[in-house]
């Protein structure tokens, strides 16, 4: 579980970042959908690379 929140918060983190590189933009486009796209990848077991068709 402790490896499961490590990932979770970088991907957090990772998403905040760009958003306030941007100076903003959508909640839900840019945060929402990227964070709750990687929790589900994530307990489903798969790569991040297998969840960027989930999110286009």
């Amino acid at each position: 579980m402790q490896r499961a929140r490590r990932s979770l918060r970088s991907t957090v983190e990772r998403a905040l970042d760009r958003f306030g590189a941007r100076g903003g933009g959508d909640l839900v486009a840019d945060l929402a959908l990227p964070v709750s796209t990687a929790a589900v990848a994530q307990l489903l077991g798969l790569t991040v690379e297998r969840t960027g068709a989930w999110s286009s």
